[in-house]
């Protein structure tokens, strides 16, 4: 031990100042000493050489599944990350049907909310909506022509259907007195389908029968749904005008 200081004194006044690269394992294995005493040594010693330390030992830290916690991480609470995904992925699956309706219920509450608030802030809604369309005019139009251009095939398809439908849809009965109402339709109004030309449950046509005056927001409310209840009761009116009931 005494031999190997001796050595390292006399090695260590031959180097240049600043100039030894060795970590101090490397300057102990070199000279047969403990790497813990290098550093004291030299300094002990007065020689004011500088040592560059050598890099931290790296260990590895897993939690009690084998999760090396370097890989998969650990969470705000210092778990691990996997362990938290493949508990969370059990417990869905044992409890699915209770999550299933807790989650239903959750939704509901959201809508019901929801529809709560754009009920009491309708105007304030109809409003905000119109001045960002207005200020966004331009960006709409853009959207909506990017919107063509990288899906091609959805917009051509879209058409096709709405033009097959609506071919469908429009009849050669039932056309007379059409073109005057729309004609005396007024400013504030829209022409409107009683029973939508696409419907989600039922499908009209496109007669006089079946036309009606709604404001503009009354008929994007309306959009393509109407009550079967309703619908009936319509073509009871007309078969009873046409005399067949």
């Amino acid at each position: 031990m005494k031999e190997g200081i001796k050595k390292l004194i006399v090695w260590a006044d031959k180097q240049p100042p600043n100039s030894i690269e060795l970590t101090y394992k490397q300057i102990a294995d070199k000279f047969g000493i403990h790497h813990s005493s290098v550093g004291r040594i030299l300094n002990k010693l007065g020689i004011k050489t500088i040592v560059k330390p050598g890099p931290k030992p790296t260990i590895k830290l897993f939690c009690n599944h084998g999760h090396e916690y370097a890989v998969v991480e650990r969470d705000k609470r210092g778990n691990c990350k996997e362990c938290e995904r493949l508990r969370s992925k059990k417990y869905k699956e044992e409890h699915k049907a209770e999550l299933k309706i807790k989650n239903k219920k959750y939704n509901d509450k959201i809508r019901e909310r929801r529809l709560k608030y754009n009920n009491e802030h309708k105007k304030e809604r109809q409003e905000y909506i119109k001045i960002w369309r207005g200020e966004n005019t331009e960006a709409l139009k853009e959207y909506s022509r990017q919107y063509r251009r990288e899906h091609p095939a959805l917009y051509k398809l879209g058409r096709l259907k709405y033009r097959t439908n609506l071919n469908l849809r429009i009849v050669s009965w039932g056309q007379d007195g059409i073109y005057e109402f729309y004609e005396k339709c007024p400013v504030d109004m829209t022409v409107d389908h009683i029973i939508p030309l696409q419907g989600d449950l039922v499908s009209g046509l496109h007669v006089s029968w079946n036309l009606q005056y709604l404001t503009p927001s009354a008929n994007s409310k309306k959009r393509n749904k109407i009550n079967l209840m309703d619908a009936t009761k319509l073509y009871e009116k007309i078969l009873r005008k046409a005399g067949l009931k």
